[in-house]
C-alpha cells in the first residue's frame, strides 16, 4: 500500500477476546491494521530477477529501466518504480548506450545488499529487546535471517544463508516445518512448495529458552551446592543410653 509516498506492508492483529468501544458503540472485531514501511528493492528484487532472463549460468541480458519491472499480472510496478528512482544501481549493473541507460541484476550486488540489511536488522533487534541481547551472535544472526527471509524466495534465502554460515537443514532432533498446504488444507500449494523445511527463527528461539533454563539450572545448583536439605533436620533422634 502507498501512503504518503512510502510503501507500506499492512499486517491485521485480532486477539480472540477484543473489542473498540466507539462512542456509545462496541465493535465486536477488535482487529488491528498495522502499517510499516518497507523498502521497495525488496519487493522489486524478483521482478529483476525475472527481467535479465538468465538461462543456463549466463549472466542475462540489459533491459531499460521502464520495461525492468513491466509484467501483466501486476499493474502497480509503474508506481513502484518511481519509488525506486536512483536505487535500481544498488542492485544491477548500469550501461549506458545510444543516450539510454540500461539495467541487470548482479548477484554479488544482491548479496552485499542484504548482508547490509541484515546487519541493520540485527542491530534492531539488539535494540528492542533483552531477548535478543541475550542470543549468542550465531542465534541472533539466524533470527535475522529467517526473519528476513521471509521477504526473498527460497533461491536468494539459501544464498543468504551460505554467506553467512547458516544451514536451512532442521538440526539433529528438530521436526521440519510442515507444508503449507498441510497446515492450510491444500491452499496455497505453489507457495508451499517453495517454503523452507526449517525456519532458522524457531531454531533461535527454542535454544534461547534452553540456554536460559540450563543457566538458572546451573545458578539453583550453586546456590544450594553444601546445603543440607529439609528432611535432614528431622531425623530420628537417638537417646543415649546411660552408663
Amino acid at each position: 500500500m502507498l501512503l504518503n509516498g512510502h510503501l507500506q506492508e499492512v499486517n491485521w492483529f485480532k486477539e480472540r477476546y477484543r473489542a473498540w468501544f466507539v462512542g456509545d458503540y462496541v465493535i465486536g472485531d477488535g482487529g488491528l491494521y498495522l502499517c510499516t514501511p518497507v523498502d521497495p528493492l525488496i519487493m522489486a528484487l524478483p521482478l529483476l530477477e525475472a527481467s535479465r532472463k538468465e538461462i543456463d549460468g549466463n549472466e542475462g541480458v540489459f533491459t531499460e529501466r521502464d520495461e525492468l519491472l513491466q509484467t501483466e499480472a501486476c499493474s502497480g510496478n509503474a508506481q513502484l518504480a518511481e519509488l525506486m528512482q536512483g536505487s535500481f544501481a544498488c542492485l544491477c549493473d548500469v550501461k549506458e548506450s545510444g543516450g539510454n541507460v540500461y539495467y541487470r541484476l548482479n548477484n554479488a550486488k544482491v548479496l552485499a545488499w542484504l548482508r547490509c540489511k541484515l546487519r541493520r536488522l540485527r542491530g534492531a533487534l539488539l535494540d528492542s529487546s533483552a531477548n535478543f541481547a541475550a542470543m549468542d551472535d550465531t542465534l541472533l544472526t539466524s533470527y535475522a535471517v529467517g526473519l528476513l527471509g521471509e521477504y526473498l524466495s527460497e533461491a536468494w534465502l539459501q544464498r543468504l544463508c551460505n554467506a553467512c554460515g547458516i544451514s536451512l537443514a532442521a538440526p539433529d532432533g528438530e521436526e521440519p516445518l510442515k507444508p503449507l498446504k498441510e497446515v492450510n488444507g491444500g491452499a496455497e500449494e505453489d507457495h508451499a512448495r517453495k517454503k523452507p523445511r526449517f525456519d532458522p527463527k524457531e531454531v533461535a528461539k527454542k535454544r534461547l529458552a534452553e540456554a536460559k533454563a540450563e543457566a538458572k539450572a546451573d545458578q539453583i545448583r550453586r546456590e544450594t551446592q553444601g546445603m543440607k536439605s529439609i528432611s535432614s533436620m528431622f531425623g530420628k533422634f537417638q537417646c543415649k543410653k546411660k552408663p
